[in-house]
C-alpha cells in the first residue's frame, strides 16, 4: 500500500472504530486500563481496487469486486479454519465482494455453510434479488443480462443477513433532492445505468480479452461486417444482412461462435472437475469476469457463453434495451421482491408481482 493512503480517509476508520468499540466495551475510559486483551475484538478492513470512476463505469468496478471476492474467500477460508468467530459488515458495492466470497465458500459442499455469525449489508450495491437460488434460471435471465446479478450459494455460508437500505441514496436509485449533492441521482443513479451506452455500457468486459483469442475473433468480425457494409449498404441499396450471410467468408462468424462456445466450456470443465478438492478455489482465465464464481452450474454456463459470444461479435455493444435490471437491495430493500410494493409503497399489479417477487426470500 501506497504510505500516501496509510491512515487516510476510510483507512483511518477501521483502527479508530476498532479501537473505541473495544474501549466502550471494556467499561474502561482509557487504553491504559484496558487488560482484558482476550476479548478484544479485532476489525479487519478489506479494501480492494475498484475506483474507476465508478459513477460513469459502474460495470468495470462491480467485475472488479467480483475478484476482490475470490480473494477474500481464501481469506475467510483461513480465519475459519482458526475457529475465529466473523461478523462482516459491507457498504454499497463492498456487498458484492462479500457476497462474492459467500457464493464461493457457498459451493464448496456445505464445508463452510453457517461458519459467518453475521452478513451486515449496509446500502447493497447489488440487484434486489442477488440472494436466490438457481431454480427457475431463465426467469431470472431476464433481469441478468451478462450473468452477474445473482448469487445462488451466498446464503449458506452467514447464519444471519440484515440488509439496511435507503431510498435516498442518489448513486443506487433516483433521489430528487438537489441538495444532497448527488448530480447522478437526478438521472436515476449510476446503478440502474451501469449498462446503458452513456456509461460506456458494457465495454469493460472487452478488457478481459485482450490479447486472447477472442480479442482476435472479434477483430475479423468486425472485417467481415465492414465488408458487408461496401457491398450492401449503399445509398441505393438497402442494407441486406440476409446476403451478408452468404458471404465466402461469413461463415467465420459460425465458427468463431463455436470456438467461443468451445473455450468456455473446456476452462469450466477444468474448474468443475470432481477431481478437486471441494474446497478449492481454481484459478479463472477466460471466465474471471464472473469469478464470484467457484464452479460452473450448466444453466450459468449456458448463459455466460450466451452473453460472451452475443458481445464479442457485436463489437461488445448491444442496444440499451437489451440491459434490463432490478432495482438495486440497498434502494429497495424487500419491498418489491416479497413486499410487493412499488417504491412509492403502492401496491404493485398482478402483472408486475409475478415479474418481481422472489419466492425463495418468501420462503
Amino acid at each position: 500500500m501506497s504510505p500516501s493512503l496509510n491512515g487516510k480517509e476510510a483507512l483511518s476508520w477501521f483502527p479508530h472504530v476498532e479501537f473505541h468499540l473495544n474501549l466502550a466495551a471494556s467499561g474502561k475510559k482509557k487504553l491504559v486500563e484496558f487488560d482484558q486483551w482476550d476479548k478484544y475484538s479485532r476489525i479487519v478492513g478489506v479494501t480492494w481496487s475498484g475506483s474507476v470512476d465508478p459513477d460513469l463505469n459502474f460495470f468495470r468496478a462491480e467485475m472488479y469486486a467480483n475478484e476482490a471476492g475470490r480473494k477474500l474467500a481464501s481469506v475467510l477460508k483461513q480465519l475459519i479454519e482458526q475457529g475465529l468467530k466473523i461478523n462482516i459488515i459491507t457498504h454499497s458495492l463492498g456487498a458484492r465482494v462479500a457476497l462474492s466470497a459467500m457464493n464461493i465458500l457457498g459451493d464448496m459442499a456445505g464445508e463452510y455453510d453457517h461458519r459467518i455469525d453475521n452478513l451486515i449489508l449496509w446500502e447493497p450495491a447489488v440487484a434486489d434479488n442477488a440472494l436466490t437460488n438457481l431454480d427457475n434460471y431463465d426467469a431470472k435471465k431476464v433481469f441478468n443480462p451478462l450473468a452477474m446479478e445473482i448469487f445462488p450459494y451466498a446464503h449458506k455460508v452467514p447464519k444471519h443477513i440484515t440488509v439496511l437500505y435507503s431510498q435516498e441514496d442518489g448513486v443506487l436509485g433516483s433521489d430528487n433532492s438537489y441538495s444532497d449533492y448527488e448530480p447522478v441521482a437526478l438521472i436515476g443513479g449510476a446503478y440502474p445505468s451501469k449498462y446503458l451506452s452513456f456509461t460506456t455500457g458494457n465495454s469493460a468486459l472487452k478488457e478481459y480479452y485482450k490479447d486472447t483469442r477472442i480479442y482476435d475473433y472479434e477483430k475479423s468480425v468486425i472485417q467481415i461486417k465492414h465488408t458487408c457494409d461496401l457491398l450492401y449498404a449503399g445509398a441505393e441499396k438497402q442494407y441486406r444482412p440476409d446476403e451478408c450471410a452468404k458471404l465466402p467468408h461469413a461463415y467465420q462468424v459460425n465458427r468463431y461462435k463455436q470456438e467461443i462456445a468451445a473455450l468456455i466450456r473446456e476452462e469450466a470443465a477444468r474448474v468443475n472437475d470432481p477431481a478437486n478438492s471441494p474446497t478449492f478455489i481454481p484459478p479463472l482465465t477466460y471466465l474471471k469476469p464472473w469469478s464470484h464464481f467457484k464452479c460452473f452450474p450448466e444453466e450459468v454456463l449456458n448463459h455466460i457463453i450466451e452473453v460472451l459470444i452475443g458481445n464479442a461479435l457485436s463489437d461488445w455493444e448491444k442496444r440499451d434495451n437489451y440491459f434490463k435490471v432490478r432495482a438495486a437491495l440497498g434502494h429497495q430493500g424487500n419491498r418489491q421482491t416479497v413486499l410487493g410494493l412499488d417504491k412509492n409503497r403502492k401496491e404493485l399489479s398482478l402483472q408486475r408481482k409475478k415479474c418481481y417477487t422472489i419466492h425463495f426470500l418468501l420462503n
